[in-house]
Parts: structure tokens; C-alpha cells; sequence
């Protein structure tokens, strides 16, 4: 009886240790618990906080979308197009070349000031074919105001070369300047 009773002490003995055990680990699942239970209630609160923010984020990117459609549109205001100069009478600066011509043709005292001036993305066109027109950007509004006046005083709808004693012949030759459609210039 006496080693029964030491058994049976036994087995209570190991009992108590795994309700302890047990206990311990029914504790740390609970801080696991709680744990889980914070993490999960501050990323709702930090996917709140992204929703308004992605929200803000994109009204500013629409808005900013529309300024600079709103700005591109108002840079080619200041645009002009030149038609009519062959390949490779430009020389090695096309700006000034450009800013030469124009002062020319539109009787001006000073030479204008363009901000960029460059041949439109067309293929390079072969022999006899009409050359590529160049995209002038002014950097003052109102000389291209000035060149405007220039194209609606000239009274045929020709090239504005023609009406212009001072500009070098092989310029005449080059067909149309600041054309119109079927006018002097497009814009």
C-alpha cells in the first residue's frame, strides 16, 4: 500500500507540473493574444490613416495632372511655326537663326528673344520634298502678338518674304515663312 500511495504522490506531483506548465503557456497565448488583438487594431488604424491619405494623394495628383495640361497648353500659346527653310541652311545655331529670320521678316528693330526653337518630329524628307517646319517658342507673348499684327497686315496671303526688301534671297526662295493654314503662320 505504502508504494501505492507513493505512486499515486507521484503522479500528482508530475500533475501539478504540467497544470503549471500548462498554466505558463496559457499565459504567454494570452499575451500572444493581446498582442495580436493591438497589432490588428493599430493596421486598421494605420489602413484608415493610408485610405484618406491615398485619397489626398490622388486630388493632388488629378489637379496637378490638370495644371500642367492647363500650363502645356498655355507654352505652345507662345508657338510659332515656321515653314518653308530646307535642311541645312540653319547653320549650327538654329535659335539664333531662327531669331534672324523673324526679325527680318517682321520689320523688327531688335533681334526677338526665342526660348527654343527646333524642327517638328517628322522624318527628315528627301529630295524635293516640302522641308520640315520649325517650332519657335517666344519667350514674350506679345512678340508673337507683334509677328500676328506682321501676318494680318500683309495684304496677299502668300509668303511674308515677299513683302520683305531686306531679307536675303536665298530666304525668298525657301517658300513660306509663319504660316497659317493657307495664311503666313499656325500657332
Amino acid at each position: 500500500m505504502y508504494t501505492q500511495t507513493a505512486a499515486l504522490r507521484q503522479e500528482i506531483v508530475s500533475i501539478r507540473q504540467e497544470l503549471q506548465t500548462t498554466s505558463s503557456l496559457q499565459s504567454a497565448n494570452a499575451q500572444n493574444t493581446k498582442r495580436n488583438d493591438d497589432l490588428e487594431q493599430s493596421s486598421t488604424e494605420w489602413s484608415m490613416a493610408l485610405e484618406t491619405t491615398v485619397k489626398r494623394l490622388q486630388s493632388e495628383v488629378c489637379s496637378l495632372s490638370e495644371k500642367c495640361l492647363d500650363l502645356e497648353g498655355r507654352s505652345r500659346r507662345q508657338n510659332i511655326r515656321l515653314i518653308g527653310i530646307a535642311g541645312g541652311e540653319e547653320g549650327r545655331d538654329l535659335r539664333q537663326f531662327c531669331a534672324t529670320v523673324l526679325k527680318e521678316v517682321s520689320d523688327l528693330e531688335d533681334t526677338p528673344r526665342l526660348d527654343r526653337s527646333h524642327r517638328t518630329l517628322a522624318p527628315k524628307p528627301k529630295e524635293g520634298e516640302r522641308p520640315r517646319p520649325f517650332i519657335i517658342r517666344v519667350h514674350h507673348g506679345d512678340m508673337k502678338t507683334a509677328f500676328s499684327a506682321r501676318r494680318r497686315r500683309c495684304s496677299t496671303r502668300r509668303s511674308v518674304f515677299t513683302s520683305s526688301p531686306t531679307l536675303p534671297q536665298k530666304w525668298l526662295s525657301s517658300g513660306r515663312l509663319l504660316r497659317r493654314e493657307s495664311g503666313s503662320f499656325k500657332t
